[in-house]
């Protein structure tokens, strides 16, 4: 129940920052009809986010704190999932908290000084693969094909999830991403080969941090 509560919170924020953003997207794209149109953004979003959530709050955690950091973690991932489905953009004041965020939960849960090494390794990687696979097709093929928020956002995700999962998130994401471009082209009769990576990213995380607390070893 308090998972359906906060939905539309989340859908609100999503919404609110789309707005906040969307003129930001027309200059970053170069245009209104530019930016990347993904139907049913909401649902695409909310139809891993709550089950997401029902899990987190259904779940016999080790302290308040632990329930508390899980649920900032889905939920930022459910307002970036949101803002990217709507203006193609990963804002970096979300995905520095993310980073941030992570980075210091997992500092504190592992009662140290310093962050443990597999997740600021998270964070390298997380941003520095898609950074040089995109530099590389950039140069190839002249076109940019992983944006720098996306990026950011692995990092994100490694700093929360640590560097074991980041294969797992990127095959997720990739897959539902697929999943999602098959079922739009069959409902508009319409392929399109520009989507927002954001809302696939959020829900790879959210698989990775369901199989690495169940000992799925697939998904985490």
């Amino acid at each position: 129940m308090i998972a359906l509560l906060l939905a539309p919170a989340i859908n609100g924020l999503g919404c609110w920052g789309a707005r906040w953003l969307q003129a930001d997207a027309v200059a970053v794209y170069g245009g209104a009809h530019n930016v990347p149109d993904m139907r049913w953004p909401t649902l695409v979003v909310m139809v891993w986010w709550v089950p997401v959530s029902f899990w987190i709050l259904s779940c016999g955690w080790d302290g308040a704190q632990t329930l508390a950091a899980w649920l900032v973690f889905v939920s930022l991932l459910g307002v970036l999932g949101l803002v990217d489905a709507r203006t193609g953009i990963l804002p970096n004041e979300l995905t520095v908290v993310l980073i941030i965020g992570g980075l210091i939960w997992n500092t504190l849960a592992a009662a140290r000084s310093l962050p443990p090494p597999a997740y600021c390794w998270g964070v390298v990687l997380g941003w520095l693969v898609p950074s040089l696979l995109n530099a590389w097709h950039e140069r190839w093929r002249g076109l940019m094909v992983i944006g720098q928020g996306d990026a950011r956002m692995l990092a994100g995700l490694g700093a929360w999830l640590g560097v074991s999962a980041l294969p797992s998130v990127w095959i997720f994401a990739c897959l539902a991403m697929l999943a999602y471009a098959v079922c739009q082209a069959f409902v508009s009769r319409h392929w399109r080969s520009q989507l927002p990576f954001g809302p696939f990213l959020a829900a790879g995380g959210c698989a990775a941090m369901f199989g690495q607390q169940t000992g799925l070893g697939l998904l985490g």
